[in-house]
């Protein structure tokens, strides 16, 4: 399989990692300074693969930093399959999801198919490797450990050395029994020491079985005694807390009885007030006052009869015609404004025709400033501004790109006749071309004259040889620099000419595209009445100086508009004041004619609509106060009566009625309001009494059914609840003398049935000769395991070592440049299991000091890659991730260990993790991908 993209959104300090569209490809380096995420992300692979350990975000190291989801997802080409994409969250529990072809799948927290058949813990020790893992071999207990977790335990550290069974087997065997019986320690032995310390626990146990049956036969006595005696002791208790109960429900019960017989029949004192005198009082006192209230409301009414006063006819005229006052004199202010804004307004309408001719005049032709000045703004009112203003910019620009276009193109002009010359030809190169080739030739047919003698000839000749090779190399390397030379001299007058060409057709475009830009404008500005100079000169400000000249055309046209407006409301109000001239004057009363002046006549109508008021004010006063005073005669005679209403109600409620049609006398209602007193009182306590009898036994009817029980219980008569009480105290006396012997069996009780039953005991014996038995077995067992275990060790040794040594030994020599091509491993009687051997040493060597450390290293990467393939058994290769592992080598292996990568990445995807920029540039040079992790990400 092959991760294609991978995303991780939030992992750790990882935060919105993206590796890009472009597939991983199957030799990826992940680069980055130190603490910038990189073994983050080495963790983030490993869980995209096998699920979020731990499952708890509390507990789980790699949870976002900020507090967040963790999340990461990721892109998956299986060998075998359809891709598909993995995503991952870690939530309050782990959730995970796979896409494929267009389907869901709920992955929850389990490995990726691919992944599914190699175990989470064998992945992370056999496809993962880092630096700290190659460090631990140095401070290891030497190869021989190595040996076992590499070849017989295929990369993992879960699973023990078959050796180490095979002891651990044996000793656990001779542990359990040994037949000539000289160990103590043995777990027979110490068996049957447990059986024999069981049976003497046995006597014991049944002798503490015979005394506790006794003191349970006398214990279930003097508990049945107990019991009687409680039994007793409740009923006589019941009697006399009875009597006692209703000690006081019974004096209750009598007092009911009297109060009940003073009150009489209560029908005849329901509807009563709490307090009948009281009442009475509050009657009568309320009468008398409504009475002396209704006299002094008649006086009050009388005199304000006589002093209201009475509105006169010119008043009653103008406040009949109050909303025509009003609204003229509303508008008194408005013609004094008038008056003043129609000479303002005539000379500021003068000042901005004046002002409007002569801006138009720079514009516009005579006629067409004329009449825009004396109100006509229809002159402009056509004009398109956005089409104009669009074209005036346009044309602008297409002005300002053919300036750009000429001052481009004299510059290539410039440029062309500052050509460089051609270059001189090479007169020395061909005269060294030409001496050198006959000298050469000369002097090598000479040399092979001489037949192969040495002699100084010879050396002379050799000299001339090299001198005319020199010569004719020179002569060849002159000739094709000159050519070179003029080829790119060539090529600079080519590209020249085909710049000014373009610039050339560039000028040309822009000038052609000035011209249509001016017609455009010329074509919209034919319509106005424009200057020929303006319309010559026009640029982008032309359009916003029209619309200024409009604007000002059209509030001279407002200002004139609003004078007329002005000039029209004036004579509507002297209309309205003219008519009211003609309503208001009285023909009886000569004064009441208003002046012929607007001024005057509107103040003498303000002054006289004054008055008005202020009598109409005195007149409403007056009638206020009669109406006042009829309310309260009204009010007065009403509340008499309701007070004499409450009388003869409160007479017909009070027992005892007085005379039949006659009106109740004040004596007679306290005299039977005083008696009604008395016997609400009586009631009251009867009712009092009664609720507490309620609250405390029941009622009474209840009080006097348990009197009645009470008095027929035999007990009630006979001792009596004086004599019960001592009975009481006598049977306490004994109870206390039994609970306390009770107690003492009981605590005797407790600490015998503490101690170990006959049963229990003989089945602890039975259980201990059972495992003496099983313990012989398992010492069988365990010394037939341990054969079975160095049996199958040697034969499994036998099978794969060979030919996982021979691998391993293989990626070695691609390593170290061919220097170490043998790699041996021994068997449990060689202290040093595993040996190199070389052709430049004495011979085979056991792997430890003097080798260095990286050499150390490098042995046990090639064992690790050959384990790879034995693990997966022809399966589908899993990605192999390693982190630093490089970093302790000399350039040289290491570059023989990337080339060995990138050939295992044609088989499998491979993620090398470095904080190395120079490892990263290295391993891209051999077709790596490269994922740089930034600070901050």
């Amino acid at each position: 399989m092959r991760f294609d993209r991978i995303f991780v959104d939030r992992f750790g300090p990882l935060a919105g990692v993206d590796t890009g569209e472009a597939p991983l490809g199957s030799f990826v380096v992940v680069t980055g300074p130190n603490e910038v995420g990189k073994t983050s992300f080495f963790m983030a692979i490993r869980a995209l693969m096998h699920g979020l350990y731990p499952a708890s975000r509390d507990r789980n190291p790699w949870s976002p930093w900020d507090g967040s989801d963790l999340e990461v997802r990721a892109d998956v080409t299986p060998a075998r399959d359809a891709p598909f994409r993995v995503h991952r969250r870690l939530l309050s529990t782990p959730w995970g999801r796979l896409r494929r072809d267009g389907m869901e799948e709920d992955l929850r927290n389990e490995a990726i198919p691919p992944a599914r058949r190699i175990g989470r813990n064998i992945h992370e020790q056999v496809y993962t490797i880092g630096l700290p893992e190659l460090v631990r071999l140095q401070e290891g207990p030497g190869w021989e450990k190595v040996r076992d977790e590499l070849v017989l335990g295929l990369g993992t550290r879960d699973l023990v050395a078959p050796r180490d069974v095979a002891d651990a087997l044996r000793a656990r065997a001779e542990g359990l029994w040994r037949p000539d019986r000289r160990s103590r320690s043995t777990e027979d032995r110490l068996l049957a020491a447990e059986v024999e310390e069981a049976s003497e626990r046995l006597l014991a146990a049944r002798d503490r079985d015979r005394r506790l049956r006794g003191f349970h036969r006398e214990l279930g006595e003097l508990e049945e005694e107990l019991e009687r005696l409680r039994e007793a002791d409740q009923r006589h208790r019941q009697v006399v807390e009875e009597a006692r109960r209703l000690e006081g429900p019974a004096r209750l019960l009598e007092s009911l009885r009297h109060r009940r017989e003073e009150a009489g029949d209560t029908k005849e004192l329901e509807g009563l007030p709490a307090d009948p005198v009281g009442r009475v009082e509050e009657v009568l006192e309320h009468l008398r006052t409504s009475e002396v209230a209704l006299e002094e409301a008649r006086e009050v009414l009388r005199r304000a009869e006589a002093d209201a006063p009475r509105p006169s006819r010119a008043s009653r005229l103008l406040l009949d015609r109050e909303e025509e006052v009003a609204a003229v004199l509303g508008r008194r202010d408005l013609a004094r404004e008038l008056a003043t804004r129609r000479e303002e307004a005539t000379r500021e309408l003068a000042r901005e025709q004046e002002g409007l001719q002569r801006e138009a005049g720079v514009l516009l032709e005579e006629e067409a400033a004329r009449e825009l000045a004396s109100g006509e703004p229809r002159v402009l009112a056509d004009l398109p501004h956005q089409e104009v203003t669009a074209a005036l910019s346009e044309l602008e620009e297409a002005r300002t790109r053919r300036i750009r276009a000429e001052e481009a193109f004299r510059e290539s002009e410039a440029d062309s006749e500052a050509d460089e010359p051609a270059p001189r030809g090479p007169l020395a190169g061909a005269v060294l071309l030409m001496a050198g080739l006959p000298l050469l030739l000369a002097t090598l047919l000479a040399l092979g004259g001489m037949g192969g003698e040495f002699t100084p000839a010879t050396v002379a000749l050799s000299a001339g040889a090299l001198a005319g090779l020199l010569a004719f190399w020179y002569g060849v390397h002159q000739v094709l620099r000159w050519r070179n030379r003029c080829q790119e001299v060539r090529r600079d007058w080519d590209e020249k000419a085909r710049r000014r060409e373009l610039r050339m057709d560039r000028l040309s475009t822009a000038r052609e595209e000035e011209a249509a830009a001016r017609e455009a404008v010329a074509e919209l500005l034919a319509p106005l009445p424009l200057l020929d100079s303006v319309r010559r000169a026009a640029d982008r400000d032309l359009p916003s100086h029209l619309r200024e000249l409009a604007s000002r055309a059209g509030r001279v046209a407002a200002a004139a508009g609003a004078l007329q407006e002005g000039t029209r409301t004036e004579r509507e109000l002297e209309a309205d004041l003219e008519e009211l001239r003609h309503h208001l004057q009285d023909p009886e009363d000569p004064g009441t004619a208003l002046p012929s002046s607007m001024g005057g006549a509107m103040e003498a109508l303000s002054d006289r609509r004054t008055r008005a008021r202020e009598e109409a004010r005195r007149v409403e006063v007056g009638a206020r106060a009669v109406e006042e005073a009829r309310r309260a005669v009204h009010s007065a005679a009403a509340e008499v009566d309701r007070a004499r209403s409450t009388r003869d109600e409160l007479d017909r409620l009070l027992p005892g009625a007085g005379d039949e049609g006659a009106s109740p006398s004040p004596e007679s209602l306290r005299r039977r309001a005083r008696r009604a007193l008395e016997r609400v009182e009586a009631a009251r306590e009867a009712r009092t009494l009664h609720a507490e009898l309620v609250r405390e036994a029941g009622g009474p009817r209840e009080v006097a059914r348990d009197l009645a029980r009470l008095r027929d219980d035999p007990l009630h008569a006979d001792p009596g609840p004086r004599a019960l009480e001592d009975r009481i105290e006598a049977d306490r006396a004994r109870v206390e003398e039994l609970v306390a012997r009770v107690g003492e069996l009981r605590s005797t009780v407790r600490e015998l049935e503490e101690g170990e039953t006959p049963d229990r005991v003989e089945a602890e014996i039975r259980r201990l000769e059972d495992r003496r038995e099983r313990v012989r077995e398992e010492r069988d067992l365990a010394f037939l395991l341990s054969a079975v275990v160095r049996t199958a060790e040697r034969e499994f040794r036998e099978t794969h070592q060979p030919e996982l040594v021979r691998r391993a030994g293989r990626f070695l020599s691609r390593i170290t440049g061919g220097r170490y091509n043998q790699l041996l491993l021994g068997d449990e009687s060689d202290p040093d299991a595993l040996h190199l051997g070389a052709s430049h040493l004495p011979g085979v060597l056991p792997v430890r000091e003097p080798f260095s450390t990286g050499i150390r290293e490098q042995v046990y990467l090639a064992l690790r890659l050959a384990v790879l393939e034995v693990v997966e058994g022809g399966g589908e290769p899993l990605p192999l991730v390693l982190d630093e592992v490089l970093v302790n080598w000399d350039p040289v292996r290491r570059e023989q260990a990337l080339d060995l990568l990138a050939e295992l990445s044609e088989e499998r995807q491979i993620f090398l993790m470095t904080c190395h920029p120079h490892m990263a540039r290295e391993a891209r040079d051999r077709g790596a991908r490269l994922v740089e992790l930034e600070p901050g990400r």
